[in-house]
């Protein structure tokens, strides 16, 4: 949805618009598998009924997230 805009302002910048665009288009991945909705949704599906997920599983799924975003970042810098 934002590809152009992102792509406009990597090359207004001199910086490659594929790899910014790529980055954009994970980052949006991440976030959306990472989503409550969909956090809540696998645990409807992997856990038995009545179960809950244990108290320091979204702490586990946050820290890899902030490690894939920092990853994810620091790839964009390198490459872009």
């Amino acid at each position: 949805m934002f590809s152009a805009a992102t792509a406009s302002a990597a090359s207004g910048l001199g910086a490659n618009a594929l790899v910014a665009v790529a980055g954009q288009n994970v980052a949006g991945s991440y976030a959306m598998l990472a989503s409550p909705p969909r956090v809540a949704l696998a645990v409807g599906v992997a856990l038995p009924a009545g179960e809950r997920l244990p108290a320091w599983a979204p702490r586990v799924l946050l820290g890899a997230v902030l490690v894939a975003v920092v990853v994810l970042g620091a790839l964009v810098a390198l490459f872009a």
